[in-house]
């Protein structure tokens, strides 16, 4: 590992701090052969997938031939890895005023802090990477060395999570249906104390507010009261894939002119690709036990909370108006929310270089050990391409696309969740689009659209035009040419160096900006 931290005339230019050269094993270097292997798998308890598997391998040896030395480096590895992560959030912000006997609320209190934005999201990520790097010399003679180096990697990380969402609750805190039901029931109650104000004219106590920790929701019905029908339940599926490819090739030569002269010359080419396509939608269940409000496309959904220990919510299944699991299960029960959006952003960046590096060593000036001097092509480009398109939608009932016309792109949400957080209250048994599935987002769009088609309904189709963001694109090129002469020099305990480098560098881009017209302007 070779640190360069003040760079000299033959150091390649671009660097911000340093310069770090890496030099890997070579095979000619090699004085015996090199060979390992390792196999490991992990299991994860929290994994829906199986074992992952973790390999990796090396070779290398050099051997003496008739046209000359010999030699090759291989290296390879491949990696499944599977990591789960669960985040239930449930706010308790939503300030609740006890007055004109429209809430109940504790004994003796005139506000509380009720719940709201109940939300269960579990992240799933798996991840597998391949990796292969090679090297090759030949020498011929001990004047003339050739090799060629490549290193190929691909990475793919896919993202297959789910999100359980009650919304609406926020109105139902302490609410009663007018008729001594409760549309909310909280049995215990935890105080804060909010502090003191410091001021001018000495501190102000704030005092004490309660905060609920624990009840239920019971569904607004249909009842002529104006509710909604809430909490509306929505389950959403996150699916998306991060996916590089990254290929570096290295072709070159060193060789020995004369005694005092040697040299090098080299080819290279590295490009990265990634691609990053994403699809997010959501499905509405409409409870069969609860009325709905008009023709809206949600229904309600009785919830259980306790927070006396951490965050857990779920179905309240004790409720009058609670679904059975079967119900929960039925692709029928679900239509697709309005609107989604799904995206295949692009990131592609490239180098090809070209360099020649010669060192003539010194005799004949004292204290002038060599003179070193070269030329160097580089040529960069860099893109940056956001595509997106977004996915039709409607609020209406009879005209969202029912769960039962994509039956075969759904799938229950994964049951861990309780394992990852030691609750037993939690949302499990529902359905949500396939996030595995959607990672071929055209291929799950097209089997969405031919749903809406078969079900007659109006809601619009997925698009399938995927357009770039004007705003976030760029497409760059940068082209140098750099000469360099460098003078190295010892004498005694002293030792350094003398230069220049000179770099001439073309650049060009082509991006977007929004014109802005002032108000005041006629034309």
């Amino acid at each position: 590992l070779e640190v360069i931290k003040s760079p000299e005339a033959k150091t390649t230019e671009g660097s911000v701090g340093g310069t770090v050269n890496l030099r890997t094993i070579r095979p000619l270097a090699l004085s015996d052969t090199l060979a390992s292997v390792r196999v490991q798998a992990e299991k994860s308890s929290l994994s829906t997938d199986s074992a992952t598997p973790r390999l990796s391998g090396t070779f290398g040896d050099n051997w003496e031939t008739d046209a000359g030395k010999f030699g090759m480096v291989i290296s390879g590895s491949y990696t499944e890895s599977d990591n789960s992560a669960f985040r239930p959030r449930l706010d308790r912000d939503n300030l609740t005023t006890c007055s004109n006997g429209s809430t109940t609320c504790p004994a003796g209190a005139s506000h509380f802090l009720g719940v709201q934005f109940l939300n269960q999201v579990q992240v799933n990520q798996e991840y597998e990477t391949t990796n292969i790097a090679s090297s090759f010399e030949f020498a011929p003679n001990d004047d003339v060395k050739f090799y060629f180096d490549a290193v190929i990697n691909e990475q793919q990380r896919r993202q297959e999570s789910s999100r359980v969402q009650f919304s609406n609750v926020s109105q139902l805190n302490g609410q009663s249906d007018g008729d001594d039901g409760l549309w909310s029931n909280f049995t215990d109650f935890e105080t804060y104390d909010l502090g003191t104000l410091p001021g001018a004219n000495g501190s102000q106590d704030l005092g004490d507010i309660l905060a609920v920790t624990q009840g239920t929701f019971t569904p607004q019905q249909n009842d002529g009261t104006g509710g909604r029908g809430a909490p509306f339940m929505r389950v959403s599926m996150d699916s998306g894939a991060r996916e590089t490819d990254t290929n570096l090739f290295r072709l070159g030569s060193e060789f020995t002119l004369t005694d005092a002269l040697s040299g090098k010359v080299e080819v290279s080419k590295t490009k990265s690709e990634t691609v990053n396509p994403n699809l997010s939608l959501t499905l509405n269940f409409i409870n069969p036990n609860s009325d709905r409000d008009g023709t809206r496309d949600e229904n309600g959904t009785p919830v259980i909370f306790d927070l006396r220990d951490g965050i857990a919510f779920g179905i309240n299944f004790e409720d009058q108006y609670a679904p059975t699991p079967n119900q929960l299960l039925d692709p029928a029960n679900y239509v697709m929310d309005n609107g989604g959006t799904y995206s295949a952003n692009v990131r592609e960046n490239e180098e090809d270089t070209f360099r020649t590096d010669f060192t003539y060593y010194v005799d004949e000036i004292e204290s002038i050990t060599s003179v070193d001097f070269g030329y160097r092509y580089n040529k960069r480009t860099s893109l940056r391409d956001n595509i997106s398109a977004s996915a039709g939608g409607t609020s209406n009932f009879d005209n969202s696309l029912n769960g039962a016309y994509v039956a075969d792109i759904l799938t229950t949400i994964p049951d861990t969740l309780g394992d990852g957080t030691g609750s037993d209250l939690f949302v499990s048994g529902v359905l949500q689009f396939d996030p595995e599935a959607a990672v071929d987002a055209q291929s799950f769009v097209n089997t969405v659209n031919a749903g809406i088609t078969a079900s007659g309904v109006t809601q619009s189709p997925m698009s399938t035009d995927l357009a770039s963001s004007q705003s976030a694109y760029f497409d760059i090129e940068e082209t140098s040419n750099a000469f360099y002469a460098q003078v190295n020099f010892e004498h005694g305990i002293f030792r350094g160096n003398a230069g220049l480098r000179y770099v001439k560098t073309d650049f060009e881009s082509t991006s977007f900006e929004n014109e802005y017209v002032d108000a005041d302007t006629t034309n």
